[in-house]
């Protein structure tokens, strides 16, 4: 019956089809891995632009940073959303609502400088205006990249939740921030701390000092020089990997008590 050959030729083609469009987007996320998205330009102008931090300079250089900072800089966090996004609940937005504004909020500020002297982006399973779940913030400029995440701005009844969850469980809590992958990106955890805590974490504090915590973030930072080299999209995805299961944590706390 030729109408069923003609079917398992159509068949096999689509199959072929579909191998070939795998093998298409393989490519592509393998060249965005190896790509080098920063340039000395993207330096340079930072470095200029933190002497001449006014409207009358960036203004004459707006073209130079349209195209020497901030595409290149998009196409940089377009490249990273696609490898962190993978387990995301939702659909990453495009690149540019991660993007965090070049322009200062001067209004009650001694500084008048109008312009950041950084690129930065807030990439957030949980979208750019959620600063209070853990998420990756990074800024970029002609000394590096930064790169922090954790929880940085905790509500009482967050930091509540935080301290009851890492009582409930030292030793996990403790596995968590000695893991070796996280110590070797991150180091250990930082923020301010509270001189007193509520008497039933005092304790527990004397175990883990964490307690006294009013943040519980981490960073990790890149030298300028390793920005000018392919690779940089998988140092980061790695690091992101080694924070998983603290964030996790913390998120979970965060979310339950809202």
């Amino acid at each position: 019956m030729p109408h069923r050959h003609f079917f398992s030729l159509s068949m096999k083609h689509q199959q072929k089809g579909c191998a070939f469009v795998s093998f298409l987007l393989l490519a592509i996320v393998i060249k965005q891995k190896n790509m080098i998205y920063f340039s000395q330009d993207f330096f340079d102008f930072f470095s200029e632009l933190t002497i001449n931090n006014s409207r009358t300079w960036f203004q004459a250089n707006k073209k130079r940073y349209e195209e020497v900072v901030k595409q290149p800089f998009l196409r940089f966090v377009d490249a990273l959303l696609l490898e962190l996004s993978t387990d995301w609940v939702e659909a990453p937005r495009p690149s540019k609502d991660y993007l965090m504004r070049i322009h200062r909020d001067i209004r009650f500020s001694k500084d008048k400088s109008p312009y950041k002297t950084h690129m930065a982006a807030h990439l957030s399973p949980h979208g750019r205006k959620e600063m209070g779940r853990p998420g990756f913030f990074m800024h970029v400029n002609h000394q590096g990249l930064q790169l922090y995440s954790g929880l940085y701005m905790l509500d009482k009844h967050s930091l509540m939740a935080v301290r009851t969850a890492i009582c409930a469980d030292l030793k996990g809590f403790d596995s968590m921030v000695s893991d070796k992958a996280f110590r070797r990106h991150f180091g250990e955890i930082l923020g301010e701390k509270n001189k007193r805590i509520p008497t039933e974490f005092r304790e527990a504090a004397d175990v883990q000092p964490l307690l006294y915590n009013k943040q519980f973030y981490y960073r990790k930072e890149f030298e300028p020089a390793a920005l000018l080299k392919s690779g940089i999209i998988k140092k980061l995805t790695t690091a992101y990997e080694a924070a998983r299961p603290i964030n996790a944590f913390l998120d979970a706390q965060v979310v339950a008590h809202r």
